[in-house]
């Protein structure tokens, strides 16, 4: 990706969710620390707080990749645009099965 972004301007998009679990706070408080370390572009710290038991971004390798593209290319802070959950405003929501979503961009 470094050798193409070379030759021509490269766009990087790397979709997946968050957090899955029965606890709203548990997801509220595990998505604010990803995205946390996620604006900071600190792909060691993410590495280490994910596990099949805790998947922090069920797509993990997609968003590392894409962090460490844009690292190369000396981004070293990223844009936090938005942060959802699927019980969002919803309290009878909240006892069911809660996923986080985020939006983030890495300008480069």
């Amino acid at each position: 990706l470094v050798e193409l972004n070379k030759k021509k301007r490269v766009l990087v998009v790397s979709s997946t969710d968050m957090l899955h679990d029965e606890d709203y706070d548990k997801v509220q408080v595990t998505d604010k620390r990803t995205l946390s370390l996620t604006e900071a572009m600190d792909t060691d710290s993410l590495i280490g707080d994910w596990s099949y038991q805790h998947q922090i971004y069920c797509g993990m390798k997609t968003v590392i990749t894409a962090m460490l593209f844009a690292k190369k290319l000396g981004c070293n802070k990223a844009d936090i645009l938005k942060h959802a959950c699927s019980g969002d405003g919803k309290p009878q929501s909240q006892r069911d099965y809660n996923v986080g979503y985020g939006a983030v961009v890495m300008r480069i």
